[in-house]
This record gives C-alpha cells, sequence and structure tokens, in this order.
C-alpha cells in the first residue's frame, strides 16, 4: 500500500529536520566545550543570570502567534505578514525598554551582568520575526529551507563566541553570539519562507490566532518562570561560580534528549494540524503515540550515558574548573528526559484545543516545586536544586503525555504505556 502524500512528506520532512537538529545541537555543544576552555565559571554565570530576564522577553514579541499559525486549520499565509509587523514592533519595543533596564540590573547584579543584558537585548529584534517566519515554513512542510535556516544560525553562534573569547570579551562572548545566532536565523527563514512585513496590518485577522496565542504564551511565561527558577536559586544560594557549574551542566544534559524532543514536537505539530484538515486524522494520531514511544525509549539511552558516566564526561569535555558540574549532571540528565515528554505532549494538547490543559499543568509544576527547591537547596545544595526540578518536570511531562494520548482519543490499550514511559523510559513501538 502506497503512502499517502502527506505521510511521505512527514518521512522525507523527517530525515531532514532529524539531520538539522543533530548538526545544530553538536555546533551548540562544541561551541561550549571549546568556550569553557577560555571562560571562566563565573563567565558563564554571569551570561545565565543576564539570560533569565531577557529569554521571558523573548517570548513577547511572536506574542504566541507562531505556535497559533502552526495550529491554524486554514492555511497561515494570509495573516503571516501582518503576524511578522507586529512581532518586530513588539520586539523593538522590548528591545528598548530592556536597554533602559540593563542599568537597574547593573545596580542588583553587577556591571558584568548589567552589559550581558545590553547585548542580549538585541536579539529581541530578531526572534519574534524568526519563529513567525520559521511557523510558516513548518506548516507548509517546508523541512529542509527551516532546517537551513537553524544550521545557519548555529554557525554563526559558533564562529561569533568563539572569535569574541579570543579577543578575551568574556561573558559577553556568549551574548554576541546568541545575537547572531538570532540575527541569522530570523533573516535566512524570512527569506526563505519569501515573508516581509506588511505597512497594513491586518489586525481584526490576528484576533483569531491572538487568542490562542495568549493561552500559549501565558502558558510559555509560567513554564520560562520553572526553567528559570533553579538557576536563580543556585545563584543566591551559592554564588556566581556555582550557577557558572550548574549551566553548564543543564546545556550538556539537554543535547541529546532536547534534540530528540525537538525533531518529535517539529513533526509532531504541523502533521496533526494538517491530519486534522483530512481524512488521515485515526492514523496520524497512531503514528503519535509511536512516535512518542520510540522518542522517549531513545532518550533514555543517553540519559543514563550521561548519569552513569558524569565524572568522565566532565573532565573530558570542561576540564578541572567545571569538575562541580559532575554531580549535577546525573539529575539534570532525568530533567532533560522528562521535558521530552513534555515537549511530545504539547503538539496534541494545543491542536486538540487543551491549551487550558496545558497552563494548569504548568501552573501546578510551579507551584510545587519552586517552594520545595528553595528550601532544599539550604540543605542539599544546587544538587538537591536539580532532583526537584527534574522530578516535577517529570511528572508534569507523564501528566501532559496521558492527556495528550487521550484527545487524540487513544485506545486505553495503546495509552497505558505511555505515562510509564515518560518516567522509566521502557517500552517499544508496536
Amino acid at each position: 500500500m502506497s503512502r499517502s502524500p502527506l505521510a511521505s512528506a512527514l518521512v522525507r520532512g523527517g530525515v531532514v529536520v532529524a539531520t538539522a537538529t543533530v548538526v545544530c545541537r553538536l555546533l551548540q555543544a562544541g561551541a561550549w566545550f571549546a568556550l569553557a576552555r577560555r571562560l571562566a565559571p563565573s563567565d558563564f554565570g554571569a551570561f545565565a543570570v543576564a539570560a533569565i530576564v531577557v529569554n521571558a522577553l523573548a517570548l513577547l514579541p511572536g506574542m504566541g502567534l507562531s505556535t497559533a499559525l502552526l495550529a491554524r486549520r486554514d492555511d497561515p499565509r494570509p495573516i503571516a505578514p501582518s503576524a511578522l509587523t507586529a512581532a518586530l514592533l513588539c520586539g523593538g519595543a522590548l528591545a528598548a525598554v530592556v536597554a533602559v533596564a540593563g542599568q537597574l540590573v547593573s545596580t542588583s547584579r553587577g556591571g558584568e551582568v548589567a552589559s550581558v543584558v545590553a547585548v542580549l537585548c538585541l536579539s529581541l529584534l530578531f526572534q519574534g520575526a524568526g519563529s513567525v517566519a520559521s511557523a510558516l515554513l513548518d506548516r507548509e512542510l517546508r523541512f529542509a529551507a527551516r532546517a537551513a535556516a537553524d544550521v545557519a544560525g548555529g554557525v554563526a553562534f559558533l564562529v561569533v563566541a568563539l572569535c569574541a573569547a579570543w579577543r578575551g570579551l568574556g561573558a559577553i562572548s556568549l551574548a554576541l553570539g546568541l545575537v547572531s545566532s538570532s540575527a541569522v536565523t530570523a533573516i535566512s527563514a524570512c527569506a526563505a519562507a519569501r515573508l516581509l512585513p506588511t505597512r497594513r496590518p491586518d489586525w481584526q485577522a490576528l484576533k483569531g490566532a491572538a487568542r490562542v496565542g495568549a493561552v500559549v504564551l501565558a502558558t510559555s511565561l509560567l513554564q520560562w518562570l520553572f526553567v528559570s527558577s533553579d538557576v536563580w536559586i543556585v545563584e543566591r544560594r551559592f554564588g556566581r561560580d556555582s550557577v557558572g557549574c550548574y549551566a553548564v551542566a543543564f546545556q550538556l544534559a539537554m543535547v541529546p534528549a532536547a534534540t530528540l524532543g525537538l525533531f518529535s514536537s517539529r513533526l509532531a505539530l504541523p502533521a496533526l494540524a494538517r491530519a486534522r484538515t483530512s481524512m488521515a486524522t485515526a492514523a496520524s494520531e497512531a503514528g503519535f503515540l509511536r512516535a512518542a514511544r520510540a522518542a522517549l525509549l531513545l532518550a533514555a539511552v543517553p540519559t543514563a550515558l550521561l548519569a552513569l558516566l558524569a565524572g568522565p564526561i566532565v573532565q573530558a569535555l570542561y576540564g578541572d574548573r567545571f569538575a562541580a558540574a559532575s554531580e549535577l549532571l546525573p539529575p539534570l540528565a532525568l530533567y532533560s528526559f522528562s521535558r521530552v515528554a513534555g515537549g511530545l505532549a504539547g503538539p496534541a494538547l494545543l491542536v486538540t484545543g487543551r491549551t487550558r490543559a496545558a497552563l494548569w499543568l504548568v501552573v501546578a509544576q510551579d507551584v510545587l516545586a519552586i517552594p520545595t527547591a528553595w528550601l532544599l537547596s539550604a540543605g542539599y545544595g544546587a544538587r538537591g536544586t536539580a532532583v526537584v526540578f527534574a522530578l516535577a518536570n517529570g511528572a508534569a511531562g507523564a501528566a501532559a503525555l496521558l492527556l495528550g494520548a487521550r484527545a487524540l482519543r487513544a485506545e486505553r490499550r495503546d495509552l497505558a504505556p505511555a505515562p510509564a514511559l515518560a518516567v522509566t523510559g521502557g517500552g517499544g513501538a508496536p
């Protein structure tokens, strides 16, 4: 039996996305490995602290519109120029606000952090635009063009960050690399999508997408609060060097599992959105569950390796200055694995209109994890913080995967293994 056009496009796209995702992650990891030889733990700590504020604001320029475009039943291209204009206007305004607020940061976190914030704010000009253009490429199943833009951004980060570090710019090297990556990715994606801003945006047409985008944005902001709180707790409790080691361990732990999560979620959302406008819904739903099991099983392998061989891996990649990262790597590897489950469940919840369910899961995750991590960090150190966040995210990911499968009307016999996979990594594709 021959494949449907949608299935064939997804198979081809899967190969492209998988290749590009691996290349981007290797470029990013390679850059961090090389930078660790030239920068001190405190430099990574300053960058991690500065990124807390900027990462939250980076969600605002797109206003959730990129995800809303992906999940849209109708062709999103007619409203894409208006969405791009909105993203650019919002990004420019936020960049100006952050540039001014950077002076306030210097009084509470020091001049180095303020300098990094001043540079990082430039990325706000590009991230919203890049997310809108990339969403349009994904929705049209133009995975090769999206992959090329991502790889170009990865190369820009590697080259610019290493050159800046070689010139002795310290933590600013990381910020310059991120800004250049955002700019190159956004420009490449817009060029590939043939997408330009309009001088007359159709605000009325954006209203429907904005309603979905508002819930997605609220969920993303609450998720940002979760993924940033561990950095804030470690910095407040143990200082800049400790949070630098934490950031390095976190970056390494996220490489294999985040690669699989990005690959799966990037294919899942456009596939499910398209399938629900055709007669291929049932087949796509079954395929989604099989893909979720396979991705979680694959993620379990590097997670186990990072947890069991943390000491030798950190020593080989980062050297003696980052030895403290070795005790943080095992719980952070589990944290990374749990994020794959949440990343897989997100598309199912979004496409089926369960955005509020995702929102309340993140609220519960924040309320339980953040105060607990703050209290336990006093007695168990940064490692205790990582354990709390890993467990909380694992529970939320399992619940989200269960809800997502139910939303896709999965049979109970197909559904039963999914929550266990989110915790154990076991199981196999049927």
